[in-house]
């Protein structure tokens, strides 16, 4: 391998390179998406491309490693965009409509957390009422 000809290059194949920093994050996607699919998982990605692709998100879209890493890990959780967002050029792509959909997932996540807290207190409640005299229940 010869070495990159843009000094603060981690990986570079023609046109196609990114930074240290990139090619990590760009490895830790990977990582994530294979954990995700399992044996379904497609070949190994070419790396210099998605480091690139991540390294213009920096440059041009202005979004910093952070912001990316927070995104596409809310894409594996989310059940319509895990199965969609499968590369950085697709989380590029899609990013607005992503963010979006962050966004109003963010608002509504506290109090989706409260209901869900106080649907379970009402089972253990429930469960406790209709239970045998004498018996505790533990939850963590």
């Amino acid at each position: 391998q010869s070495q990159p000809s843009r000094p603060d290059a981690a990986i570079e194949n023609g046109r196609f390179w990114g930074t240290q920093d990139d090619l990590d994050l760009a490895v830790w996607m990977w990582d994530q998406l294979a954990e995700q699919l399992g044996q379904d998982k497609p070949r190994e990605p070419n790396f210099s491309k998605w480091a690139n692709t991540i390294r213009l998100m920096r440059e041009q879209d202005k979004r910093d490693h952070r912001s990316i890493r927070r995104l596409y890990d809310w894409c594996r959780q989310h059940s319509f965009w895990s199965g969609n967002i499968l590369s950085p050029d697709k989380l590029r792509e899609k990013w607005p409509q992503l963010r979006t959909q962050f966004k109003a997932d963010q608002r509504k996540g506290p109090s989706h957390q409260g209901e869900e807290r106080s649907a379970e207190l009402r089972r253990i409640h429930e469960q406790r009422a209709s239970s045998q005299p004498g018996v505790t229940y533990e939850h963590q």
